[in-house]
């Protein structure tokens, strides 16, 4: 109506075998001339560089990650980030950071995930800060720092929690919006 072409194509990845089949089938049943849809059996975290190239370097991106246990670090998404012409909607999932934060194993990817202060900000017994907001506080950080900044234009994210149905006090994850545009 507005005298523009748009070109538009899908891009699915999923890592498990049994679920990535379901997905095949799907995107092939779904995809049409119109709106291609394509899907990858892979790892999202080792795939941003070729979903990078996926993308045609003049493209408008809108990239949802939803993983089904820890997003990608912000430093494993540099490149997408960084790339002009591109939003992220990326679910962190509360619970499952609430549930490990605490375990040795999982404090180096903390704090690739959170950047360098998380640690204080996970500490609420000494610091009596909502530990959760704190937290996400401390990734949008880390997602506008590695985003860097395109073009004079200043890198944002904002954050919305998704709280349970019949616990609004009770956060259940979060989605996290990054973009270049105003």
């Amino acid at each position: 109506e507005m005298g523009k072409q748009v070109a538009m194509r899908a891009l699915f990845i999923e890592l498990n075998k049994t679920s990535y089949q379901r997905l095949r089938c799907w995107a092939i049943e779904h995809g049409t001339d119109g709106v291609p849809v394509e899907s990858w059996n892979k790892d999202f975290r080792e795939s941003v560089d070729a979903v990078v190239q996926w993308l045609h370097p003049d493209d408008f991106a809108f990239v949802l990650i939803d993983p089904t246990g820890l997003a990608p670090t912000p430093t494993q998404l540099t490149r997408l980030l960084q790339r002009p012409n591109t939003e992220v909607l990326i679910n962190v999932m509360w619970d499952f950071i609430n549930r490990f934060r605490r375990h040795d194993n999982f404090v180096p990817t903390c704090t690739d995930f959170f950047g360098p202060g998380y640690a204080k900000e996970f500490d609420v017994d000494k610091l009596k800060l909502d530990v959760n907001r704190a937290v996400m506080d401390c990734f949008a950080a880390r997602i506008r720092e590695v985003g860097g900044a395109a073009g004079g234009q200043r890198y944002r994210c904002a954050r919305f929690p998704v709280e349970y149905v019949h616990c609004e006090s009770r956060v259940r994850y979060y989605l996290f919006f990054a973009t270049f545009s105003d």
